[in-house]
């Protein structure tokens, strides 16, 4: 598997204890993969939290992509109320044809290939957002 030079990852995680970010992404999948050249992704990860714990904002997730060469890459950070997170980070341009549970904080870029998008927000979802998607 070492000599792989593209590939293409999409995974969704529950209940982890941490959001997936680009440390962990270089250790756990890229260190092992010396030859890569590409890497297209999108990891989604979702949490039940404590409403104690501290909250990381998209900047925080974003500069951990810093240290990799698969640039560039996305993260949005979402809080639910005090018990829910979910964080998405990939890479773009974003091939996947499905996007799930994102809200009004996704940024204004184009998902050309999306086919299949599931919304969700605690807050009304503004008519603005529907234009920008579409």
């Amino acid at each position: 598997m070492s000599h792989l030079e593209e590939r293409t990852l999409h995974v969704y995680i529950l209940n982890r204890p941490t959001f997936v970010n680009g440390i962990h992404l270089h250790k756990e999948i890229l260190i092992y993969m010396p030859r890569l050249d590409k890497l297209t992704f999108y990891i989604k990860t979702t949490n039940e939290i404590n409403g104690s714990i501290h909250r990381l904002c998209n900047d925080d997730i974003q500069r951990t992509f810093s240290y990799t060469n698969h640039r560039p890459v996305i993260s949005i950070v979402d809080y639910f109320g005090t018990y829910k997170a979910a964080c998405h980070v990939f890479s773009l341009p974003f091939p996947f044809h499905r996007l799930q549970w994102i809200t009004n904080n996704f940024p204004p870029i184009i998902f050309s290939s999306v086919t299949d998008l599931k919304l969700s927000d605690t807050v009304r979802i503004k008519p603005e957002f529907f234009i920008r998607i579409a």
